[in-house]
């Protein structure tokens, strides 16, 4: 079982938070020296003993995960230190519990014990506390367990909330071998309410609209379809595959044909957290929990594309990009923030990056029809061809070009595409 073992106060996070040596990412680039193994135990452990909830609305520290991205993809110590100093500017240093609606820290509640801890969910002054609480508890125990997930407490369902948030963080320590990160994810479970999001959340108004009750039905219904065979590892190993495949699609197959590139940012986060479905599974003893968290993903997913407009797979757009993207071929000295979703696309081109078109898991229905367009031509170079998407709308940095953004215009309405927008 994956436990946390954590010093008995914040301040001795230092001491315990960061990767080992050999505690190498899932792409393990060459790259890393004696040298390098050393700077994620000075730059994320300077991160993850800074909060995973930021002040009103409790928005998320990225900079661990950025700092792990870029030395799993084989960063030198300098350009990690650099990392670290460009995007640290704005955070605190300290583990705290934030209002959502002013961003006032909070005191924290009593001490909370195994038979308490449930009374504290959703609560926001238990930050502090339960990340104290989660010293010494079990990956399973508290988010597949029936107590975890009964008499309202549903932390299965808290931990693929937040747009995923909960479920990357707790990625990100299981893979590098970081306690630290995997408490701060058992934590920001509880910051995050089961859906609907409370009123004062972004896009509530949609989260609402997308979770009626007949909505709720059909999602159940539709996730139903996605059979996981609990008893075959190859069967699990299929899912992930799947879901690889899938949320690379969504986020660069699901624009318009002659319109400039949109990365969703919330579909973003999809293809970023199935990076983590292998080490997690790794991590989780049963098979039965195993298939609980494949699971799960898919109404979560559905959700989200409810209410970013349902945008339609089109793998005909996805392989119209360039096979061999190249940057700019101007040099510059800025920065380039690591893009976790170049990790994922990476590992991708590693994995699945030879197969045929015709040959990708899910291309076809029982009666031979493509599932989507353009999925008979489809093959493996869309790995790259989706890195080159990424790197193209976020900026190549380094090359002189502006840093890019995430789309947030909901993308699949088609009032998202008019009037030149």
């Amino acid at each position: 079982m994956v436990h946390v073992h954590l010093a008995s106060h914040h301040h001795d996070v230092e001491r315990h938070s960061a990767p080992t040596h050999d505690s190498s990412g899932i792409l393990n680039l060459p790259g890393p020296t004696l040298n390098t193994s050393r700077s994620p135990k000075g730059s994320s452990n300077k991160t993850e003993g800074r909060t995973t909830a930021l002040g009103k609305g409790c928005f998320h520290n990225h900079l661990s995960h950025h700092i792990l991205v870029a030395y799993d993809l084989g960063a030198s110590s300098a350009l990690l230190e650099k990392v670290y100093e460009a995007e640290a500017k704005d955070e605190t240093a300290d583990i705290l519990s934030f209002g959502r609606q002013d961003g006032e820290v909070l005191v924290t509640p009593e001490e909370i014990t195994t038979k308490t801890w449930t009374d504290y969910l959703g609560n926001d002054k238990a930050y502090a506390a339960l990340l104290t609480f989660f010293e010494s508890q079990a990956l399973e125990q508290f988010v597949f367990s029936p107590a975890a997930n009964d008499n309202g407490a549903k932390m299965l369902v808290r931990f693929v909330d937040g747009v995923l948030h909960p479920l990357i963080q707790t990625g990100y320590g299981v893979e590098f071998g970081s306690d630290v990160m995997v408490a701060q994810a058992y934590d920001s479970d509880i910051m995050h309410p089961v859906m609907p999001y409370d009123p004062n959340a972004f896009i509530t108004a949609r989260y609402a609209a997308a979770c009626t009750p007949e909505r709720v039905a059909e999602i159940r219904r539709l996730s139903a379809l996605w059979q996981v065979d609990a008893s075959s590892l190859i069967a699990i190993d299929e899912k992930v595959e799947e879901l690889i495949w899938t949320t690379t699609l969504l986020l660069v197959g699901s624009g318009r044909a002659g319109r400039k590139p949109r990365l969703d940012f919330f579909l973003m986060h999809f293809l970023n957290a199935s990076l983590f479905v292998p080490s997690l599974l790794a991590a989780i003893p049963s098979t039965q929990s195993k298939a609980a968290l494949l699971r799960a993903l898919v109404p979560a997913l559905l959700v989200t594309l409810l209410i970013r407009g349902r945008p339609r797979i089109d793998a005909t757009l996805a392989m119209s990009y360039h096979a061999v993207p190249r940057p700019p071929p101007v040099a510059a000295n800025g920065v380039n923030p690591p893009k976790p979703a170049v990790r994922v696309l990476y590992y991708g081109a590693q994995r699945y990056g030879r197969t045929p078109p015709g040959g990708v898991i899910g291309a076809f229905d029982t009666n031979g029809r493509e599932t989507h367009p353009g999925m008979a031509k489809l093959d493996g170079s869309l790995f790259v061809r989706a890195a080159g998407v990424v790197m193209d709308t976020l900026g190549w940095v380094t090359h002189g070009q502006k840093t890019g953004s995430w789309d947030r215009s909901a993308l699949g309405w088609d009032d998202a595409w008019k009037n030149g927008a």
